[in-house]
């Protein structure tokens, strides 16, 4: 019986040789470890991660974080979208990512600009 308490058949060589230490759950745990990096209350454009939800899409090996977008809604996207800024609001933006940056860096050395 695994610590978590699942039941699991092994080899008695593989748990004397240490080759087997769980029924699996140390070998996900180490995964998410791994693979998830912390992304709680960065900002990505408009978006800010809120939790990884650790669910995956079909197909995908990213986790999925909830985000909460400038505007209000909740969306969930694919963590390695949001650290590739590929996504940066819940669909709301208008804007490209070019025309945000311009407008980062006209605000940020006061010129003035028209929205």
């Amino acid at each position: 019986m695994c610590d978590c308490g699942n039941i699991t058949y092994v080899n008695s060589a593989n748990l004397n040789r240490k080759h087997t230490q769980s029924c699996g759950c140390y070998r996900d745990d180490q995964r998410r470890q791994k693979v998830a990096l912390d992304l709680t209350n960065k900002r990505f454009g408009k978006l800010v991660a809120k939790r990884n939800t650790w669910q995956t899409e079909d197909g995908s090996s990213s986790f999925l974080w909830e985000c909460q977008c400038d505007c209000g809604n909740i969306c969930y996207i694919p963590a390695n979208e949001l650290n590739a800024h590929r996504m940066y609001s819940c669909g709301c933006s208008v804007e490209s990512k070019g025309e945000q940056l311009i407008k980062k860096i006209l605000t940020e050395n006061n010129i003035p600009f028209k929205t």
